[in-house]
């Protein structure tokens, strides 16, 4: 059950994330100087960062999954908590 926990959470990511980014996708790829094609889509189709993600959604999903199991984070209160604690304080950097 913990493996099928652990790909759904982070398919919820992933497809959270591409909601987010394809949202924001003009103002990004202009601030970043990204060359584009005619139609404004970025010139490199390369999968490789798409796949990095993948893989570091599932590396992110499963060590919270491990960390909530040892703290004894067992109902969707203490989850959703702990859960929201570790996504607003630890993706928070100053500039």
């Amino acid at each position: 059950m913990g493996i099928v926990a652990v790909i759904v959470a982070a398919a919820a990511g992933f497809g959270f994330g591409a909601i987010w980014y394809m949202a924001l996708a003009k103002p990004w790829v202009a601030a970043a100087n990204i060359q584009v094609d005619a139609d404004g889509k970025p010139i490199d189709n390369s999968p490789l960062p798409f796949v990095m993600a993948a893989v570091a959604m599932v590396l992110v999903a499963g060590m919270m999954r491990h960390t909530f199991a040892l703290s004894q984070i067992d109902d969707p209160g203490k989850g959703l908590m702990s859960g929201l604690g570790i996504g607003l304080f630890s993706s928070a950097r100053g500039s």
